[in-house]
């Protein structure tokens, strides 16, 4: 999938940008890394994009418009709308092309413009106060060329709200119920792509936010509702123990949550202690780091929060994205590259996919290590790489070639360790000549 943005903060040019089954987000401090992933965010949940996004599901916490509508100072002000939306393969049409415009509302961001492109058309609806006015070129039948056509559709007169609006062209309307002649009737057709927008969805996304809920001594209540902080996650462990007695799945999940406590050196074994008969009595996480076993609140912060990252990772399904802000906070550069290397293995084995927005070296290199010794695919990994550039960002895509160098890395991708280096070295000269 291609995502597509536009005067979106930092991003005052139009990107799109190539998704891979492990891209990983890389830059300095304040350079755009939550917001592209909020992007990512907001263009996947098929049920509200693109008539009303989700611009603040934690822990994509975007803002109102003037919040998130790129400011391009002195007489530019700030951008009159921006644009989000994504190029992916589509059930019917083959790959499409879709991008939402949205406007200010008294500080909300609403939809003005829907663009389409697929071989059989390339149009635009853009909404007026009291109509839908369509305008491209469409595939009509008997005509070897697209041709262009152009219609409008009145909006219910109760349609005053701007969702119910867009609403109206999806539910309420067919090409019976408006004045068209035959081409404006043919093209109206191609305009039911949107409704399989709407229906088909966008693949699941879930997101983990840097900082993890903290540790309790002993759980005692059921939830199960996903939370960004991870605060389900030891309510899904104490479910995937029980599983495990009689799902061999659930097992094996668990198997690789042990062998990630194995890798990184955080702890050599997990177990769920109910403190009932059933499942949904009270239960406690018991961690064996070394000698017996003891309570998660007992152990290092490292291993509660890689247990939501882990976790979930493993629970992912093979058409959704995880998207990971940080992982590697409060772990040990050991834990970082192995979690790295799990990552990696699971992207190549298991077909997850994962958006990684990350400070961390071991993480980067270990993945690089993968590909080189063949256990991951290049064509598997995309490396961005955001740089701040007065008051705006570029973003660089970096791929990795069959032995895991870098490949179209920008010059600022390493400058700054490569200054610290130097400055090492020529330490080390200095005392040399002393």
């Amino acid at each position: 999938m291609n995502v597509i943005f536009q005067d979106i903060r930092c991003f005052s040019s139009r990107h799109s940008i190539r998704l891979r089954p492990l891209t990983l987000v890389v830059g300095e401090n304040s350079s755009g890394k939550s917001t592209f992933l909020g992007i990512v965010s907001a263009v996947s949940r098929g049920y509200s994009f693109p008539i009303s996004p989700t611009f603040n599901e934690a822990p994509f916490l975007l803002g109102n418009y003037e919040n998130i509508a790129t400011y391009k100072g002195g007489k530019y002000g700030r951008a009159n709308s921006f644009k989000i939306g994504y190029v992916d393969q589509t059930r019917r049409s083959g790959e499409m092309e879709l991008v939402g415009s949205y406007v200010n509302d008294r500080g909300t961001p609403i939809l003005k413009s829907i663009s389409v492109k697929t071989k059989k058309a390339e149009f635009e609806v853009t909404r007026y106060s009291s109509k839908l006015s369509v305008q491209g070129n469409f595939s009509i039948k008997n005509k070897p060329n697209l041709v262009p056509v152009a219609f409008d559709i009145t909006i219910d007169s109760d349609s005053n709200h701007a969702t119910d609006a867009w609403m109206s062209i999806f539910f309420r309307h067919n090409s019976s119920q408006v004045k068209l002649n035959e081409e404006q009737r043919e093209a109206f057709e191609h305009l039911s792509i949107l409704n399989d927008i709407i229906f088909e969805g966008r693949p699941t996304v879930s997101a983990i936010a840097p900082l993890r809920t903290k540790p309790l001594r002993t759980y005692d209540q059921s939830k199960l509702e996903y939370s960004a902080d991870g605060d389900h996650v030891p309510y899904a462990l104490a479910r995937l123990f029980d599983d495990a007695k009689t799902d061999q799945v659930a097992s094996d999940k668990i198997k690789a949550l042990i062998r990630f406590g194995k890798d990184s050196g955080l702890f050599k074994d997990l177990k769920v202690k109910f403190l009932g008969k059933n499942v949904s009595d009270p239960f406690q996480i018991l961690v064996t780091v070394s000698g017996r076993p003891a309570n998660l609140v007992d152990v290092g912060y490292g291993v509660s929060q890689s247990l939501p990252i882990v976790s979930e990772a493993l629970a992912q399904n093979r058409n959704g994205y995880l998207l990971l802000q940080q992982p590697e906070v409060h772990l040990h550069p050991k834990a970082q590259a192995a979690i790295g290397s799990f990552f990696a293995n699971l992207v190549a084995t298991k077909k997850r996919r994962f958006i990684i927005e990350t400070h961390s070296d071991y993480i980067v290199d270990r993945v690089r290590h993968a590909v080189a010794k063949k256990e991951l695919s290049p064509d598997d990994v995309t490396i961005l790489y955001l740089e701040p550039y007065s008051h705006k960002s570029i973003i660089h895509q970096m791929s990795l070639d069959e032995n895991g160098n870098l490949q179209n890395a920008p010059m600022g991708y390493r400058a700054f360790f490569l200054r610290e280096e130097m400055k090492m070295l020529t330490l080390g000269s200095d005392a040399d000549a002393q």
